[in-house]
């Protein structure tokens, strides 16, 4: 079976309030959970083993918030990976 990629540079606005990957916000990871949630669900349809990256959940509350989608989404296999750093080595990670 082949390897497939997956990058996704999540940003979101709703009403009047707009947020970037990275925020502590509780409406943010709320958002965002959902975000992450329709990501592993389409990626599940191909394959339902997903491995996720995140800057380090130290700094962002976005691994928290991909936990989250996960949850949502049964059929997919998600496994998190809290990179614990904010450099260029997570492209490293990937590949």
């Amino acid at each position: 079976m082949g390897r497939s990629t997956a990058v996704e540079l999540i940003s979101l606005r709703t009403n009047s309030t707009s947020y970037k990957q990275g925020s502590r916000d509780p409406d943010y990871i709320s958002a965002f959970a959902r975000r992450f949630a329709d990501l592993y669900r389409s990626l599940a349809l191909k394959d339902p083993d997903i491995l996720s990256i995140h800057i380090s959940s130290g700094l962002s509350g976005t691994a928290n918030a991909a936990r989250i989608g996960a949850s949502m989404v049964p059929e997919a296999n998600v496994d998190i990976c809290d990179t614990k750093t904010l450099s260029a080595a997570q492209d490293g990670m990937s590949r």
